[in-house]
């Protein structure tokens, strides 16, 4: 009996245009809040960032280019970075990614053009 083929097509929004956005707010709060934070701990600035992930996904598709300017441009280092440092580069990056929110915030659609694209 031959097995059906396994799809992985990426999956479109899950979340209404208002859910998403109201999540997605909820991210760049929590975003903020991290802001606060002194220093700004690494586990934490990771699972916030994987969450982020999860609720633009949601809101976005999992083939959103949302997801792509979220991550932005990966960077390779060699060995161990001192805390001195790398505090500073995940604090600015965690102010650019919720630039980056906000502006999707601000691009989603209200309900009313989504149902005029459902029709």
């Amino acid at each position: 009996m031959a097995r059906e083929p396994f799809s992985s097509a990426p999956k479109g929004p899950i979340l209404s245009p208002d859910q998403g956005r109201m999540q997605l707010q909820e991210a760049v709060r929590r975003g903020n809040n991290l802001l606060n934070l002194q220093p700004l701990p690494e586990e934490r600035y990771d699972v916030w960032s994987h969450n982020s992930i999860a609720v633009l996904k949601a809101a976005c598709g999992e083939d959103s280019p949302h997801l792509y300017a979220f991550v932005g441009q990966g960077r390779i280092t060699i060995g161990p970075v001192p805390e001195q440092y790398a505090e500073p580069e995940r604090r600015t990056e965690l102010e650019r990614r919720i630039r980056v929110l906000e502006a999707i915030i601000d691009d989603l659609p209200a309900a009313s053009q989504f149902e005029v694209f459902r029709i």
